[in-house]
């Protein structure tokens, strides 16, 4: 099974590779996703977690709390990506996501990613 990422500039033809891509029959690319909110929004979660547990911790003896650091923070987030992009019970060989922001982290999303594939359009005049 191999994952890709889709992606492009708004208005360069990234909705209609996605929908290509995903009429194939061995491919799954659901419509567009925000990466991006939930990047974000992960983040806060286990940062407010982290606060929480030193907080109790402190309070309760200070025998040293659990913190989620960012190896475990990418790791629970590469996970998430990859449930998001394989469709339940789908036998497609190649699976992706479809999200314009990946653009603007790309060496994230390559470092999370090594061996997906990177599906990117752009058109001309850029």
């Amino acid at each position: 099974m191999q994952l890709f990422l889709c992606f492009g500039p708004p208005k360069s033809g990234t909705t209609y590779l996605q929908r290509l891509l995903n009429a194939h029959p061995q491919i799954s690319c659901p419509a567009e996703h925000h990466l991006d909110f939930l990047l974000k929004g992960m983040r806060r979660l286990f940062s407010e977690y982290n606060r929480g547990v030193a907080l109790t911790d402190r309070r309760t003896g200070a025998q040293g709390a659990f913190q989620v650091n960012e190896e475990l923070f990418q790791e629970f987030f590469r996970d998430f990506v990859f449930k998001l992009a394989k469709a339940p019970g789908s036998d497609q060989k190649q699976f992706g996501l479809h999200d314009n922001e990946i653009l603007k982290q790309i060496g994230f999303y390559r470092r999370l990613f090594p061996e997906a594939r990177f599906v990117v359009i752009f058109r001309h005049p850029i």
